[in-house]
């Protein structure tokens, strides 16, 4: 036989070929040389199992997670939303009545399993074949599953070939399915059946729906990335200034030259804080969006380019204001964030009287508040005046960016800078109605707008990861192939579920 990866082809005799494994397997058990008849990558396993201590006579697969266990964690597995792939390609042969189609994660944990009510309970019997079992190797010795995560290959294995004995009076065949961008293994796709029914178009079967699965995941990959990069391509060109590249959290070099970014996103990937030095230049990555993306660019270029002269503001998403005051940089207290936020929301600037009654409520408290006042510039110095209380000179925020964004109907772009609700954790009367007029400003804006990608930005948000509305929207919007879909689909039935146990 020329494919090592099959077990059977349609020259075999498959009860001659099952007796002449049984009498190999029983060599090899009591320590004697391994017939020259089987094949390599089965011999390769039944070393491996032995070394893992699996025991030839008694071992069986451990069942891990009850039934309900293992359909919540296939509901939250990124190959769940392939499932009508492997549903329209395989569904035929499971109907048969004779076949198991199954699909596990990584590990070789079964997650999900179609097929009759009596081949599953056969299988269940005979070798703890169910959900929530898991098929490694090393759990339950050489079986198409286990095998195919320990090669990376497609296989099928027949009878004997089996390492634990219970198993030997079934075949099955199983393939792997990559994850896009690593490469790496995220799932295994079966066809088992009692070995009687052994056929070499099994494993070219399994082999075509996981091949079908790559490329899917591959197109929602190469989707994800093409909107990643228009989305940052801005934040892009004014950080970097042709310098730089977008990577992906993953250490891909989304734009840019890739030969030159390659290290700079093997540091990203890796976790590393202080980025490695590419051409002599020490790199410095900004996260962009919830870190779905990251700009590199030589931490020089920063140094010259990135702190002119001027007030800048940070407010948006943070509970104390960060505040970049000409080459200085400082976080400001809880009470002169409050300040800082209200008089970036007032540009043409608030009377002590307004601004009292805006951080105390009430009657307000003048005299404290103008101390406060007073406080504040002396950090900020000639950036923030008096009668009315305002900025002036060279004065930039985050919010005030945010609201000419939302006011140009720049919806998209006002979501991406959106990082979170102003000074969450302020109680101040006028810091609440702004943080509430500006979320609900960016939400009315993104369901308004016929834009998915939008809607994604704000899902991201503190306040869009409970939207169920939003999520149930983006849902019906977006390709059925989207990357995105399984986990729309998830969080939306989370925020259901949620309800419910309120109710």
């Amino acid at each position: 036989m020329r494919n090592r990866w099959l077990a059977v082809d349609i020259s075999t005799n498959p009860t001659a070929r099952a007796r002449q494994l049984r009498r190999a397997w029983e060599h090899f058990v009591d320590g004697a040389e391994v017939a020259v008849d089987v094949r390599e990558p089965i011999v390769e396993s039944w070393r491996r199992s032995a070394a893992a201590g699996v025991d030839p006579d008694r071992s069986i697969a451990p069942v891990e997670l009850n039934e309900e266990e293992a359909r919540e964690v296939w509901r939250q597995h990124p190959l769940a939303r392939l499932a009508p792939i492997v549903h329209e390609s395989l569904a035929p042969i499971a109907d048969d009545g004779l076949h198991l189609v199954v699909v596990t994660d990584p590990e070789g944990l079964v997650l999900s399993m179609q097929g009759r009510a009596l081949a599953k309970a056969q299988a269940a019997e005979e070798m703890n074949f169910v959900l929530g079992s898991r098929w490694s190797e090393a759990a339950a010795g050489t079986n198409a599953i286990g095998t195919a995560l320990a090669a990376d290959h497609a296989l099928q294995v027949f009878a004997a070939e089996h390492y634990s004995e219970r198993v030997q009076w079934w075949t099955c065949s199983a393939a792997p399915i990559h994850h896009p961008a690593t490469g790496e293994v995220v799932g295994i796709v079966d066809l088992t059946a009692r070995m009687e029914t052994v056929h070499p178009h099994t494993l070219a079967l399994v082999s075509s729906v996981a091949m079908r699965m790559d490329a899917h995941l591959r197109d929602a990959q190469r989707s994800r990335d093409g909107a990643l990069s228009e989305r940052y391509a801005d934040a892009l060109a004014a950080r970097a200034r042709g310098q730089g590249a977008l990577l992906s959290p993953d250490g891909r070099v989304l734009s840019g030259e890739p030969r030159r970014w390659a290290a700079a996103g093997a540091a990203l990937a890796a976790g590393v804080e202080e980025l490695v030095r590419a051409e002599g230049a020490e790199l410095e990555a900004e996260a962009m969006g919830r870190d779905e993306a990251y700009v590199v660019f030589p931490r020089s270029l920063r140094s010259r380019t990135a702190v002119p002269a001027g007030l800048r503001l940070a407010i948006i998403g943070r509970d104390r204001v960060l505040a970049r005051v000409d080459r200085r940089e400082l976080t400001l207290s809880h009470r002169h964030s409050e300040l800082a936020a209200l008089l970036a929301a007032h540009p043409a600037g608030m009377t002590g009287e307004a601004l009292a009654i805006a951080l105390y409520g009430d009657f307000g408290k003048p005299v404290t508040a103008r101390a406060e006042v007073s406080r504040l510039k002396r950090l900020l110095g000639r950036y923030l005046q008096s009668e009315p209380y305002r900025f002036n000179g060279q004065v930039e925020s985050d919010l005030a960016a945010v609201q000419e964004l939302l006011e140009e109907g720049r919806t998209l772009d006002a979501a991406s800078r959106y990082a979170g609700p102003v000074l969450p954790r302020s109680d101040a009367p006028g810091i609440v109605a702004l943080r509430q007029e500006l979320e609900g400003w960016i939400r009315r804006s993104v369901m308004a707008a016929d834009d998915v990608e939008a809607l994604w930005v704000w899902l991201q948000t503190p306040s869009g990861e409970d939207d169920a509305t939003a999520w149930r929207r983006f849902l019906t919007g977006i390709p059925y192939d989207d990357g995105r879909r399984g986990l729309a689909a998830t969080r939306l039935q989370q925020l259901r579920d949620a309800l419910t146990v309120e109710t």
